[in-house]
């Protein structure tokens, strides 16, 4: 979804964006509280979650995360990576890759849930979130590579991820929200049978001039800059994709 967020708004000089990693690090997310909700009518809508049938425990949480100043920050990226991060990588004009280090440096949100309680272990089976209003997420950008800033310099980075991380977030504020399978994250699903609707067939017959998938990745060794190329097979209904696969 922050993929989408940011492809939507990239400016002419840069061609493609990836999130190449995301990590949680080792700084826990506070709770500030909690305040139980009267359950009423489940089957009903009620504050901004749709009806379901069950049983259900609703409540309102409030939480909070600040990043860690790192101990030794001559450590660079290691002493970083403690706190919540992303790695986004930038593709520009020519194939060259620039990376650019996120780090997570302060979140503040309230939100109410709706959990199903089931007989059965684990005892949960749905979870409905909706945020209550835009949370407010901070972020600190650090480009890798330095030789690459005349393409974006930090403040206009910053701006740009901080923009594109509120829009991917406000798609589950009130009335809005997001649903969990609890049960299925926390045992796993069983393998399902897919029903087809129909077959596409691709053959590709010939392809020449592929580049080097991680020519761009400067930073990396000669050794290590190697990509294996491939072909992105997408469906699409009225100029807008709707699925992709990739092959090697």
């Amino acid at each position: 979804m922050l993929e989408d967020a940011m492809q939507a708004s990239l400016p002419k000089l840069v061609k493609g964006v990836r999130v190449a990693e995301l990590g949680q690090g080792n700084e826990s997310m506070r709770i500030l509280g909690i305040r139980w909700l009267e359950a009423g009518d489940a089957a009903e809508e009620k504050r901004g979650m749709a009806g379901e049938e069950g049983d259900f425990a609703h409540f309102e949480i409030a939480v909070a995360y600040r990043s860690r100043p790192p101990a030794h920050p001559s450590r660079g990226l290691r002493g970083r990576s403690r706190n919540a991060h992303l790695l986004i990588e930038f593709s520009t004009m020519g194939g060259i890759m620039f990376p650019v280090w996120v780090e997570v440096t302060g979140i503040l949100a309230a939100a109410r849930m709706r959990i199903q309680l089931t007989p059965n272990p684990p005892f949960l089976g749905l979870a409905t979130l909706t945020l209550l209003g835009q949370p407010k997420v901070n972020v600190s950008c650090v480009p890798i590579t330095k030789n690459f800033l005349n393409i974006m310099d930090v403040p206009v980075l910053n701006r740009f991820l901080q923009s594109s991380i509120d829009s991917a977030i406000g798609m589950y504020v009130a009335p809005r929200s997001l649903t969990l399978d609890l049960n299925a994250l926390l045992t796993g699903r069983e393998k399902m049978d897919t029903e087809a609707v129909g077959v596409v067939v691709v053959r590709v017959i010939r392809a020449a001039g592929f580049k080097d998938g991680d020519g761009g990745k400067k930073w990396l060794s000669g050794p290590m800059r190697r990509g294996d190329p491939y072909v992105t097979v997408g469906w699409g209904k009225w100029g807008k994709g709707m699925w992709s696969t990739r092959y090697a």
